[in-house]
C-alpha cells in the first residue's frame, strides 16, 4: 500500500452508469489488492458532523446574532453548495484513513463533478472577501472574550477548503469518464476532456458502454488517453490494465505548469491546455489573477509576481495551448529618482 491515498473521480454525461462504474471499479481494486473507499456524492443528503460544526460556529452564529432560531443540521442541506461540501469532507476523512489507499468518488453527472472540483477555490475567494478586520472584532452581545468568534469559524472553514482544493487539484488525483455512443453524450464527453484538465484534474480514460467500438469523434480526440468499450457491462479499465495506474492522462493546468519567459520588450506566459475544445479557450486579467475559460468553464490562477506589474497585451495560440504577452506598466516599473539620497 502506498503512503499516499490516490483519489479517483468518476463521472459521465447525465450520470450515465456512474454508479455501476464506481461499484465495478471498487470491486476490481479489491481483487487487485487495494483497499478502496467509495463515496457517492448524490447519496450525501445531510451535512456530516465536521461540516455541521463549522456551519453552526459561523453562519449559525451570525443568524443567532440577528435573532433567528437555531438551525437543525439537516436543514443546512438546503443551502446551495452544502451537498458537495459534505461529500468533500467525506473525501478528506477517507484520504486521512491509513487503512485506505484509493478513494473512489462517484460524482454522477459531469456538471456535478465540475461543481465538486471548483467549489473549494471559489468559496475560498468568497471567504477572503468576507474575512475583514471588522468581522474579526465582531462578537455576539453578551459573549466573553474567550468565546470563539464568527471570524474564527469562517477561518476554520477556509482552512478546510484549502485542504480540499489541494486534495483535488493534485498530481495523484485523476478523473475517469463513462459515456454512451449517442451524439449528445459524446459531445458532453469531448467538453469534459477539456474542462477537467482546465480545472486542474487529469483525465486518464473514457469507458464507452453499449457499443462494440468507440465513436470515431471520441477516438480522434483522445490522443494518448485510454478509451475502451465493454458492451453493456462496465469495465473500470481496458482489458489487461489495472484499475488504478498510469493510463497516459492529460496533464492538468496548474500555476506551476505555466511557463514564464522574459523578453527584451516584456514577458510571455505559456498556459498549457489540453482537450479537443482548447482551440476556443480565452484568457483575461482580474486584478493579480489570470482567468482561463474554455467549454463554458473558467479557472482563476494567480499570476507570477512580476506580471502583476504588467499589462496583458494579447493572447496567441501556441503548441501547448495559449501564450499571453505582457508589457511592463510604466507607472509600476518607474526607476527611482537618482537625486533622492
Amino acid at each position: 500500500m502506498s503512503n499516499r491515498s490516490r483519489l479517483l473521480l468518476l463521472s459521465g454525461p447525465g450520470g450515465s452508469a456512474t454508479g455501476t462504474f464506481a461499484a465495478a471499479t471498487a470491486r476490481t481494486l479489491v481483487a487487485e489488492g487495494h483497499v478502496p473507499h467509495l463515496i457517492e456524492v448524490d447519496a450525501v443528503r445531510v451535512p456530516g458532523e465536521a461540516l455541521a460544526s463549522v456551519l453552526r460556529s459561523s453562519i449559525g452564529r451570525l443568524m443567532a446574532g440577528m435573532g433567528s432560531d437555531p438551525v437543525d443540521d439537516e436543514d443546512w442541506a438546503a443551502l446551495p453548495g452544502v451537498a458537495p461540501l459534505s461529500a468533500l469532507y467525506d473525501v478528506l476523512t477517507a484520504l486521512a484513513d491509513p487503512g485506505v489507499d484509493v478513494v473512489v468518488v462517484d460524482c454522477g453527472g459531469i456538471d456535478r463533478a465540475r461543481e465538486l472540483i471548483a467549489a473549494p477555490s471559489r468559496l475560498v475567494r468568497l471567504l477572503d472577501a468576507a474575512l475583514t478586520p471588522r468581522l474579526a472584532m465582531w462578537r455576539m452581545p453578551g459573549e466573553g472574550e474567550s468565546a470563539p468568534t464568527v471570524f474564527e469559524g469562517l477561518s476554520a472553514l477556509r482552512s478546510d477548503l484549502l485542504r480540499m482544493d489541494r486534495a483535488l487539484v493534485h498530481g495523484d488525483t485523476i478523473a475517469r469518464l463513462v459515456t454512451t455512443p449517442d451524439d449528445a453524450a459524446v459531445a458532453a464527453t469531448l467538453d469534459a476532456l477539456t474542462v477537467m484538465p482546465l480545472l486542474g484534474v487529469a483525465v486518464d480514460g473514457v469507458a464507452v458502454t453499449g457499443a462494440a467500438e468507440p465513436p470515431r469523434a471520441l477516438v480522434e480526440a483522445m490522443g494518448e488517453i485510454a478509451c475502451w468499450t465493454s458492451g453493456d457491462a462496465v469495465l473500470p479499465a481496458p482489458h489487461g490494465r489495472p484499475a488504478i495506474g498510469p493510463l497516459s492522462p492529460a496533464a492538468p493546468l496548474t500555476a506551476e505548469a505555466m511557463v514564464l519567459t522574459s523578453l527584451e520588450t516584456g514577458f510571455t506566459l505559456d498556459v498549457p491546455l489540453s482537450g479537443p475544445r482548447r482551440a476556443g479557450a480565452r484568457v483575461g486579467r482580474r486584478g493579480d489573477d489570470l482567468v482561463v475559460a474554455a467549454a463554458g468553464v473558467s479557472r482563476v490562477l494567480p499570476l507570477p509576481p512580476v506580471l502583476r506589474r504588467c499589462h496583458a497585451v494579447e493572447a496567441m495560440r501556441s503548441e501547448r495551448g495559449l501564450c499571453v504577452r505582457f508589457t511592463p506598466d510604466a507607472a509600476l516599473w518607474r526607476e527611482p529618482d537618482a537625486s533622492v539620497a
